[in-house]
């Protein structure tokens, strides 16, 4: 890798988080920021990610505080995730009827098309943010539970009949 003219690194330090990346952050209790390492964020295709190209994944961390989460929704792909600092719980079913939480350090593969969402159980200060690591292969995509875009939209989210943000001026 030393020797690779095509070697990426990629610093915390260096990298930008991004606030609202993904369409449920605008509403209340699903305040998130995204930090995109490869590949395109599912709601936000013009971020340009840290390490470059996709290699047929999707790969971000993704930092909240406790008690917020994402909202309910599915892929057509399997998606895992990897506690990095705090507990997680992952509701699933289609009412997100069942739940799990996981430690730092467990990992969840959720399998393709079924209806998940996660939030941070850590009782801990405000300000440090629990983060987890987000692993989505193949083509972006994403498909939210009812009334999530038109929730999001009453927050100002300027997004597609499926959700996918639209860049400001692009209107």
């Amino acid at each position: 890798l030393a020797d690779s003219s095509s070697k990426k690194v990629a610093k915390l330090s260096d990298m930008t988080e991004l606030d609202c990346a993904l369409l449920d952050a605008w509403m209340p209790g699903h305040e998130r920021t995204t930090t995109l390492l490869m590949g395109h964020i599912v709601t936000n295709t013009n971020s340009v990610p840290h390490l470059g190209d996709a290699y047929g994944y999707n790969l971000t961390y993704n930092a909240m505080a406790s008690h917020k989460g994402n909202a309910l929704h599915r892929h057509p792909s399997i998606e895992i995730f990897v506690n990095l600092d705090a507990p997680f719980e992952f509701a699933y079913g289609k009412h997100g009827q069942h739940k799990v939480t996981l430690q730092v350090g467990d990992a969840i593969a959720v399998p393709a098309g079924v209806t998940h969402s996660y939030k941070n159980v850590m009782d801990g200060h405000p300000s440090q943010p629990g983060r987890i690591l987000t692993v989505l292969p193949g083509r972006p995509s994403i498909t939210w539970d009812d009334g999530v875009v038109a929730r999001a939209r009453k927050m100002g989210a300027k997004c597609s009949d499926t959700g996918i943000l639209i860049p400001e001026g692009a209107l």
